[in-house]
């Protein structure tokens, strides 16, 4: 019992007197680093600085900064790395009396390792040492961190790429807060069943909501947009900045967020005609469906969307327009009113709407001046507007065919050719595989696109095609011998 008490007590000394070297003898080591005592080092005493070297630079700061290879990460790609949280003394499975030994760069509560794939065990020395404790006690809690998960100083200071997922989901984010707005708004001045008392919980929660989408927009990620100038991507962020500030995008959307809501006190009730101005955040229906088009694969989809959104929006208008109407004239003034059905007011409104705006007829004939007016406002209106929408998936739908026929024509012409010089009928059909194949794939056969980019981007391009159809020649190659 002696010999272990004198043991400790020899740990203890040793340990003490390192602490005080370390905290109050700063420079020795380094003089005994920089002094050449190789022979010290070769026998295990290695000193406390080049002990500590790799913790730190592993366990340094959260901005990781760039790795040794000098690529910068990016934002949501990080490197695989561990948070290490320090357990309370209360939780040490130790007595009170036995007080823990904190080294000078252990004072942290947390911090982050990044796990370059070698054992770093050997290495690093314990975080913190008590006495009566048993080495496999954990004293540090480690949690892997996702490496999606950014940095605070990358989160802070990084740019978004326009055309880049996270963008384009944001972009899809306050579309639907503009078309909460959009929709709303005619909807709550035309029908007044809809904008009680009652109601009013639901409208102030979902108006906040699309006032703060509006808001993290114009703050956060609208600055943060990269941008070209003179060919060159710009990534930083007060360039970025001051580039959005310079747009009109910018103008329009701090006059989106102008708070004219506060007339409705006069009222002592919401009033969404007050709202008007976030309407002004329509260019970005327009970037959201451009942008949308140029990464999916089927662009004429998301113009036929787009198309449909705008038609449905135009009877949407309309139907609050016609409910609006008859409320002014009177519900039960004539037999062209809406009469008090027993139907829904805005589905009947819709319908009456949508037989306007197609000019499908069957209606009600009107009876009165005003009426008359209206109908024939309401007539043109659909009838130009149908007009203009069915021609454009008309325009949409025969690009897509009119690029199907041409690549058709070719593949016919080069099977004629094939079959012209006799080829075998085994080579034809490999052929004609390899066209639909092509079709599938990138929906064109030459590479002349790559030509309009720049020689660098173009060798690029090439050889990123080239490795894309040997791994798919060796998977075919695989799946013929298995």
């Amino acid at each position: 019992m002696e010999s272990r008490l004198r043991d400790l007590r020899k740990s203890f000394s040793q340990r003490t007197s390192t602490v005080l070297q370390r905290e109050l003898v700063p420079n020795a080591e380094e003089e005994l680093g920089g002094s050449g005592e190789e022979g010290d080092e070769t026998d295990g005493g290695v000193t406390d600085r080049a002990s500590t070297a790799p913790s730190e630079a592993l366990t340094g700061e959260l901005d990781l900064g760039e790795g040794e290879s000098g690529v910068k990460f990016t934002l949501w790609h990080q490197p695989p790395r561990c948070l290490h949280v320090r357990r309370p003394p209360c939780m040490i499975p130790a007595s009170p009396d036995k007080l823990p030994f904190l080294k000078a760069e252990d004072t942290r509560t947390f911090y982050v390792v990044i796990d370059d794939g070698g054992d770093l065990a050997q290495k690093q020395p314990d975080d913190v040492e008590i006495l009566g404790v048993q080495d496999d006690v954990p004293i540090t809690w480690v949690f892997r961190l996702p490496p999606w998960l950014p940095t605070p100083t990358a989160f802070f200071t990084a740019t978004v790429e326009p055309n880049c997922t996270f963008h384009i989901i944001w972009l899809f984010i306050v579309l639907l807060a503009l078309i909460y707005n959009a929709i709303a708004i005619p909807l709550r001045e035309a029908f007044d069943i809809y904008d009680r008392p009652e109601h009013m919980t639901f409208w102030l929660t979902c108006d906040s909501v699309a006032d703060a989408i509006y808001l993290a927009d114009l703050l956060i990620v609208k600055p943060r947009v990269q941008f070209t100038e003179n060919g060159i991507v710009m990534t930083e962020l007060q360039k970025c900045a001051k580039n959005y500030v310079r747009h009109l995008k910018f103008k329009l959307d701090v006059l989106s967020l102008i708070p004219l809501d506060l007339f409705s006190l006069i009222h002592w009730r919401l009033k969404a005609r007050y709202r008007i101005l976030r309407l002004l955040k329509l260019p970005i229906l327009i970037e959201f469906f451009d942008r949308t088009d140029q990464r999916v694969k089927s662009g004429y989809a998301v113009r036929l969307a787009k198309i449909l959104v705008y038609m449905i929006y135009v009877i949407h208008v309309e139907s609050c327009g016609y409910y609006a109407f008859n409320r002014f004239h009177g519900l039960n003034a004539t037999d062209w009113s809406i009469g008090n059905q027993h139907n829904n007011p805005y589905i009947y409104s819709f319908y009456v709407a949508t037989k306007m705006a197609t000019s499908i007829g069957n209606l009600a004939h009107a009876t009165n001046p005003p009426e008359f007016i209206f109908m024939t406002v309401y007539w043109l209106t659909g009838v130009y507007v149908s007009a203009i929408l069915i021609g454009q998936v008309t325009d949409i739908l025969d690009s897509q065919r009119a690029e199907r026929e041409a690549y058709r024509q070719l593949m016919d012409a080069t099977i004629t050719y094939l079959k012209r010089i006799r080829a075998p009928e085994k080579d034809i059909d490999k052929v004609r595989t390899w066209f639909n194949y092509n079709w599938d794939q990138q929906k064109t056969l030459g590479e002349s696109p790559l030509h309009i980019l720049p020689s660098r981007r173009e060798h690029a391009n090439r050889r990123a095609a080239a490795q894309a159809e040997d791994r798919h020649a060796n998977r075919c190659a695989l799946q013929d011998a298995e």
